[in-house]
């Protein structure tokens, strides 16, 4: 009987943090207060024209660890594209982006790993689940995104997720708390004290939000908003994996860079057209979306698309 009770709490705990957390649970992120980011007036209203006006903006991407995980966790299985395919781990780069813009200066898109998976398989994540939902990461010595920063003496203005899942979000632990941190409305931060927390972002006062509702569709995308105003990143919606997903485009002159996140997860997926699986809060969106972006790559085949968990 212990045991089946055991079980049963572990099940209900699982419920409570899939479904977004209970008002009982008290949240490690309370502190976090969430403030709209104001966004320019959109320099285009169609790629073409993005595209024939890029900026003096470039992205260099780094690998700040690996994390395991479970093919049905990235893969949904029940789709038929995936024949052939049978579940068991895989492991997959955890990245980040480094955004430089001549003129404004350097941004993260995503933070990886902070340093402390070099030393632990679950880094500052605990709580009963914790070990439960996570298969791991491992990580050599000097890759977390604090030190790859150091190595080139570089200043950060700000960091964009994503997605607030621990493995887009870790290293900003080591990062100075008073930069500007910006992500999607609304995009959950799963942090949940005794269940499920790694308390990545308890030393950011604020997290700016961008509602990308009212901004202007840019085929094949329903909203794209144009971050700076001068049509160098553009900040795409892209739900399903999570709540308030979005992914990037990096207009440079060297040739437009899509950062992807875990929208297009893994080149598996991709080259499947198979969207994400019981790690997306939903799947039919996460499905919906991926077609989008691979309709997007094939309209556009000059873009390069960057997947969130493939270099």
């Amino acid at each position: 009987m212990r045991k089946l009770a055991k079980i049963a709490l572990v099940v209900i705990a699982a419920l409570v943090l899939l479904a977004g957390g209970a008002a009982v649970i008290a949240r490690s992120s309370s502190r976090l207060h969430r403030t709209p980011f104001s966004a320019p007036k959109s320099s285009a209203t169609t790629w073409e024209q993005v595209f024939r006006n890029p900026q003096a903006i470039s992205v260099e991407s780094f690998e700040t660890g690996r994390v395991d995980a479970l093919r049905s966790q990235i893969l949904d299985l029940t789709n038929g594209r995936t024949q052939g395919l049978t579940d068991g781990k895989v492991t997959l780069p955890v990245l980040a982006h480094l955004v430089h813009h001549e003129r404004l200066g350097n941004y993260l898109v995503d933070a990886g790993l902070d340093k402390s998976w070099t030393l632990d398989r679950y880094g500052t994540m605990k709580g009963v689940l914790a070990r439960k939902a996570l298969a791991g990461a491992t990580q050599v010595a000097g890759t977390d995104i604090a030190a790859l920063l150091g190595q080139r003496t570089l200043s950060l203005k700000g960091v964009f997720f994503t997605h607030l899942h621990f493995d887009h979000i870790a290293g900003a632990r080591d990062l100075p708390g008073n930069l500007a941190y910006v992500t999607g409305k609304d995009d959950p931060y799963q942090n949940y004290r005794w269940l499920f927390h790694g308390d990545q972002l308890n030393h950011i006062t604020e997290l700016r939000e961008i509602d990308s509702s009212n901004a202007p569709a840019l085929a094949p995308f329903e909203h794209a908003v144009d971050v700076f105003g001068d049509s160098s990143l553009w900040a795409v919606s892209t739900p399903g994996h999570s709540q308030g997903h979005v992914s990037f485009l990096v207009n440079g002159r060297g040739g437009p860079v899509f950062l992807a996140g875990d929208a297009a997860l893994d080149r598996e997926g991709f080259d499947r057209n198979v969207g994400s699986g019981t790690f997306a809060a939903d799947r039919g969106r996460a499905q919906k979306t991926l077609e989008t972006i691979i309709a997007f790559s094939r309209q556009f085949p000059s873009v390069r698309v960057i997947l969130g968990h493939a270099l």
